[in-house]
């Protein structure tokens, strides 16, 4: 990390997660390694939640590279195939494994038009049927624990462009690829809106976060090696390293961050920039409740 971010965790980062157990989807690469690397170097437990095991086990000695006493497990997960969603979430509760934050992080960007196991167009169903589904399995265990769970959802400044149409909710009349990216992330949102409601008197601190733009292997695999080679300069220039963009995350890891909390950069329309608490507009805020109800009951036809 440079002098300036260790400058700024050290007068801004107040959290108490040392021995803390940690759960971070897509922690193999990207911002998800970023906070992952945080968390084991405070010593907390940090249980990687990867889709591809081969690549999980590299991020992991890397980890351990960088932190020789860290205590990381490696835990398969693909939010593309709900039996994979279902066999991770038994493991967890057989196993009572213990939990005090539960960062949602995996997701996919702009990818040819293909589908999950359950036949799901494969962005909105991994970014956002994938992450409701999981954790809907996951919030009765994590409420009967006894101590606070923090809950982190992902969404990006692409909400702001987004437009569900519920009749067209996988944009299979007329698709395109980064328009069903911002819609999946609004989605999120208006679950993140549904949860911090029904579980605001309780152990569960629902947060949402949204990390800016930067450059990720998630961008390079979404747009190839030419335009990724010029994103990847754009980026340098007027956005932010993936470090400073996992500070996003890390503010709200903090002891006094309360429910319903949402953090993002605080530069030109915040793109880039150390974290600060942010508002949802009214418009992002529109017809959460029926998003939900559209996906509970798509998944209930399963």
């Amino acid at each position: 990390m440079s002098k300036k971010i260790d400058k700024w965790i050290s007068k801004n980062f107040k959290g108490n997660i040392t021995n803390k157990t940690i759960m971070i989807t897509g922690a193999n690469s990207g911002i998800g390694f970023e906070v992952a690397k945080f968390c084991a170097s405070f010593n907390s437990k940090v249980i990687m939640a990867v889709r591809n095991i081969k690549r999980g086990e590299a991020a992991r000695n890397k980890l351990l590279e960088l932190c020789p006493n860290a205590n990381i497990i490696l835990m398969q997960l693909d939010l593309a195939s709900f039996e994979s969603i279902k066999n991770f979430v038994n493991e967890i509760i057989s196993n009572k494994i213990d939990i005090d934050v539960f960062y949602n992080n995996a997701g996919i960007l702009n990818i040819p038009n293909q589908k999950t196991q359950e036949g799901y167009e494969l962005v909105m169903g991994t970014n956002f049927i994938g992450t409701y589904y999981l954790n809907e399995l996951l919030l009765n265990y994590f409420n009967s624990l006894n101590h606070e769970v923090k809950i982190i959802l992902t969404s990006s400044i692409a909400m702001y462009f987004a437009k569900i149409k519920y009749d067209d909710f996988f944009l299979e009349k007329k698709y395109k690829s980064f328009k069903i990216y911002a819609n999946s992330k609004l989605a999120v949102t208006h679950y993140f809106l549904y949860l911090k409601e029904k579980y605001e008197d309780s152990n569960l601190k629902v947060l949402l976060v949204h990390p800016g733009i930067t450059y990720t292997p998630l961008i390079s695999k979404a747009f190839g090696k030419v335009i990724s080679y010029l994103a990847n300069i754009f980026l340098k220039i007027f956005t932010h390293s993936v470090t400073k963009a996992s500070l996003s995350t890390l503010y709200l890891l903090n002891d006094n961050i309360k429910n319903g909390s949402f953090s993002g950069p605080r530069g030109l329309f915040k793109i880039a920039g150390y974290p600060k608490l942010n508002k949802l507009s009214k418009k992002v805020k529109k017809n959460y409740k029926k998003t939900i109800e559209f996906v509970s009951k798509l998944i209930e036809k399963k």
